[in-house]
Formats: C-alpha cells, sequence, structure tokens
C-alpha cells in the first residue's frame, strides 16, 4: 500500500499550505486602519479639523473669537489651545509642539503631533459621527 502514504502526504502538504494561507491572510486582515477624520495637508504637514475630533470623542469645546482661544473638556481633562500658537496647555500643564494650530478655510485645525500626543491619548475612542464643522469668520 504504497499508494496511500503517497496520498495521505501530498494531503498533509496540502492541509499545511491552506493553513499558511489562512494565516497570511488573516494577519494582512489585523493591519490597524487610518485615521478616519478628515485630514489637511497645510506647508507640508498634516493637520486634522478639531471639531470633528471633539464630536467623535464627546469632547466639550469652547471658541473665544476675539483671543482664538479653544478650551476643552471632558473625561476629566482640561485642554486651552489658541490658533497660530505652538503651546499648548493640558491639564495645568504647558507642552511645546513643533507646528501651531491654525485656522485652515474656516475650520480650526491641529497638526497630528497635538492628535496623537494629547487627544488620542487622554481621550477614549469612539465611533466617528462627524457633525457640521465650526466655520470661523
Amino acid at each position: 500500500m504504497p499508494t496511500l502514504k503517497i496520498i495521505m502526504k501530498n494531503y498533509k502538504s496540502a492541509i499545511l499550505i491552506f493553513v499558511s494561507f489562512l494565516l497570511i491572510l488573516s494577519g494582512c486582515a489585523t493591519v490597524p486602519q487610518q485615521d478616519e477624520f478628515p485630514a489637511y495637508s497645510i506647508n507640508g504637514r498634516q493637520y486634522y479639523g478639531l471639531l470633528s475630533i471633539c464630536d467623535a470623542k464627546g469632547i466639550n469645546y469652547q471658541y473665544d473669537e476675539y483671543s482664538r482661544v479653544i478650551s476643552l473638556t471632558g473625561d476629566g481633562h482640561e485642554i486651552a489651545l489658541r490658533a497660530g500658537d505652538t503651546l499648548v496647555l493640558v491639564d495645568g500643564r504647558t507642552m511645546q509642539f513643533k507646528e501651531p494650530v491654525d485656522i485652515y478655510e474656516g475650520r480650526i485645525v491641529v497638526p497630528y503631533e497635538i492628535k496623537k500626543e494629547v487627544l488620542d491619548r487622554l481621550f477614549k475612542k469612539t465611533v466617528l459621527q462627524p457633525k457640521a464643522a465650526l466655520a470661523i469668520s
């Protein structure tokens, strides 16, 4: 019965190849997704609309048009940003960033670094359900 041994060996090889193929596919399926927030390129840097992030993460925000200061609160944190400035006040602690908070096409936008180091780190992720953008006159 040498034929049965050859058939079994080929059968095991086929199963091994099939399982390997499935593992490779499942590995590809677990790659993290990119941010779902609208991104803007300003002077070669990536910025995100602050209102979209706040709406998705349940962050309360206030904007003072005179001082251009944005106050964010939620999850026990208080953050103050100012359009045109690289300093951000996070829970009473000053943080310096390379790129400033900006106003782009009438929207307050934050650089990727502030989004990652402050907003993503301090506030839980939620399902993205964007509202209308905050337009600045």
